[in-house]
């Protein structure tokens, strides 16, 4: 009396039976309008067997058809039967997770590249299903797709390259395949500068109106500006920090 979603089209749920007193007699079944009906439409009959047009089409739960057998001699009984379609179908694999754009704190708004270790993703997933946040295989949040839409703050994530993927659990505990996956680097270390070295004029002592150092930093870095400079002078020397342009990604006049 039951069928699976996964059985697809004209899927037999079971064959029909039915007992006579006279021995050897042979029935016909039809399905016909009446108490129990409801779902008629649904399903049909292929000799004594009771199909389904399309299991997966059909929502899980209880359906109800009304059989009429009738037998060689035309006497007929009618019953209505109780039948459950039970989901089986794993939902599909959620979107690759997207880094929300607040915790995204890379010089772009969409690098992936992040100093926070508890992250937020969001995507997509089916609608009531159970989203599970992975981060190299390890589960590190779960949160649920409201009108297909999912949003999961992550635990604690180790600095580094991390591969973030997600899978959806339906109510009837049916489990995805995994998503396509997110690269996200999370670096926790600041950049340092590794040398100030002086360009022009090369000579120590100088009246020049102006002078350049070269600061290199140990890393590419981005968002330089004066404001992440301090002259310190002696004696009767001033003066202030007027320019920076960039040599390279880790280099600056």
């Amino acid at each position: 009396s039951s069928i699976n979603q996964s059985g697809g089209g004209n899927a037999v749920i079971g064959a029909l039976s039915a007992t006579d007193a006279n021995t050897g007699d042979t029935f016909g079944f039809t399905l016909v309008s009446g108490t129990g009906d409801t779902n008629n439409a649904s399903f049909n009959l292929f000799g004594a067997s009771l199909r389904a047009n399309n299991a997966a089409a059909l929502t899980a739960g209880s359906y109800s058809v009304r059989v009429r057998a009738a037998d060689a001699g035309g006497a007929t009984f009618e019953k209505a039967l109780s039948l459950t379609v039970v989901d089986n179908l794993a939902p599909s694999a959620p979107s690759a997770p997207d880094l929300a754009s607040a915790s995204d704190l890379g010089v772009a708004n969409a690098d992936n590249l992040t100093s926070t270790t508890t992250p937020t993703f969001t995507g997509t997933a089916e609608s009531g299903a159970t989203v599970t946040l992975y981060s190299d295989g390890t589960s590190v949040g779960t949160g649920t797709a409201t009108g297909g839409n999912w949003s999961i703050t992550s635990s604690a994530l180790s600095a580094g390259a991390r591969s973030m993927t997600a899978k959806a659990t339906d109510a009837a505990s049916n489990v995805s395949d995994v998503s396509p996956a997110l690269t996200v680097v999370i670096d926790t270390t600041a950049p340092t500068a590794s040398s100030i070295n002086r360009q022009t004029p090369s000579i120590q002592t100088t009246n020049s109106p102006s002078v350049t150092f070269r600061v290199t930093f140990a890393e590419s870095v981005a968002g330089v500006d004066v404001a992440d400079f301090t002259l310190t002078t002696t004696g009767a020397t001033s003066g202030t920090v007027a320019v920076v342009s960039s040599i390279s990604g880790s280099a600056y006049d």
